[in-house]
C-alpha cells in the first residue's frame, strides 16, 4: 500500500486482547479504504490500562505508546436518557475536537453507536482518530481476508501449546468457552452463560457433526471441571491470563465454535472461519439493556443463554 501524507487513521487502543482486535480492525479496514498510514495509539490512560496485546500478530501500522492526553470519552451508560445522548452527539458533531500526533492534526470520531454498526463510519474521510469499541463486524467485512491473514501469531508456540494444537487439528475439534472471572461481580450488566446453554449447545452440535471433541477453555477450570462432566471433554490449561493471544490460536485452530458472550470467543470463532464451521453464540449477548444486533454474523446459531 503507498501512504499517503494527507490522509492518516489513528486509534485508541484500550482493553484486553478482544476489545483490541476489534479496535484493530476497524481502523484497518478504514485505513485501507482511505490508502491512509494506520496508527495505534496504545498510550496508557489510566494506572489500570491493559498491556498491548497485538504485537503477536503481523499487524500492519505504526505502534505509539506516547500520544496525546486522555481524551474526553462520552461513552454511554446504560441510565443515559435518549436526550442526553442525542444532545452529546450534537455537541460533538457540531463542535468536533481534535488530537495531535506526530506534528499532524486528526478529527476524533467517538463510537456514537455502542456494539451496533454506526453508518458514518463509510463517509469517513481526511485524518482520523477514533476512540470506543468498534465491536460490529460490518466495519471490517470487506477486508475479511486481510484480517484473517495479518492476525495470525507470529513464531511458533511453546512446546505446550504445540501439543494441544496437535490434539485440536486430529479431531471433530469444538471449541467451547466459558468466561466467568470479572463477569461474576458484573452479572446484571453482562450476564453469565448458564449451564443450561452450554448443555444445549453441546447437544445441538453432537446432533449436526460426527465424532466431536469439545475442547474447554475458561478462565475457571474448576467450575468447568465441576459442571461440565459431560463425555468428550478436554480442559485445556497451558496458558495463564497474559496468554491470551496463545490461547486465542488454539481456540481459533478449532473447527466449530461454542461461545462465551466474550469477545475473545467471538474472535476465536470469527478468525476460525471455515465452510463447514458451526458456530453457536449466545443471543442476546449482555444481560443489560445495550443493543448488540450487528455484532454476530447472520450464519452463527444463536442460542439463548439463560440469563
Amino acid at each position: 500500500m503507498i501512504w499517503q501524507a494527507e490522509s492518516r487513521v489513528a486509534v485508541q487502543i484500550q482493553g484486553g486482547l478482544g476489545n483490541q482486535l476489534f479496535e484493530y480492525a476497524a481502523s484497518r479496514a478504514l485505513s485501507n479504504r482511505l490508502g491512509a498510514r494506520l496508527i495505534l495509539d496504545c498510550t496508557p490512560r489510566t494506572a489500570n490500562s491493559r498491556k498491548f496485546a497485538l504485537d503477536r500478530f503481523s499487524i500492519q501500522a505504526v505502534v505509539i505508546h506516547d500520544g496525546p492526553a486522555k481524551i474526553r470519552s462520552r461513552y454511554f451508560r446504560r441510565e443515559g436518557s435518549d436526550f442526553g445522548r442525542w444532545v452529546t452527539n450534537t455537541f460533538h458533531d457540531v463542535f468536533p475536537c481534535t488530537v495531535q500526533i506526530d506534528a499532524h492534526r486528526y478529527k476524533v470520531i467517538y463510537e456514537r453507536q455502542l456494539f451496533s454498526y454506526d453508518p458514518r463510519f463509510a463517509t469517513f474521510a481526511g485524518s482520523i482518530y477514533l476512540t470506543g469499541w468498534w465491536q460490529s463486524y460490518r466495519y471490517f467485512e470487506n477486508v475479511a481476508n486481510v484480517l484473517r491473514s495479518e492476525l495470525r501469531m507470529q513464531g511458533g508456540s511453546q512446546l505446550a501449546n504445540g501439543e494441544w494444537l496437535d490434539r485440536i487439528r486430529k479431531t471433530n475439534s469444538v471449541c467451547l468457552h466459558v468466561r466467568r472471572g470479572d463477569y461474576l461481580d458484573s452479572r446484571d450488566y453482562f450476564g453469565l452463560c448458564t449451564l443450561s446453554y452450554y448443555t444445549r449447545a453441546v447437544q445441538i452440535i453432537s446432533e449436526l457433526i460426527e465424532s466431536p471433541c469439545f475442547f474447554v477453555f475458561s478462565d475457571d477450570l474448576a467450575w468447568c471441571r465441576e459442571q461440565l462432566s459431560m463425555e468428550a471433554m478436554q480442559f485445556v490449561d497451558v496458558n495463564g491470563p497474559d496468554d491470551a493471544a496463545a490461547e486465542l490460536q488454539l481456540m481459533a485452530t478449532c473447527r466449530h465454535h461454542i461461545l462465551a458472550n466474550s469477545s475473545l470467543s467471538w474472535w476465536a470463532a470469527w478468525l476460525g472461519d471455515r465452510p463447514e464451521q458451526i458456530v453457536i453464540a449466545p443471543d442476546p449477548w449482555f444481560a443489560g439493556e445495550l443493543s448488540t444486533r450487528d455484532l454476530l454474523p447472520k450464519r452463527w446459531i444463536r442460542l439463548p443463554p439463560g440469563y
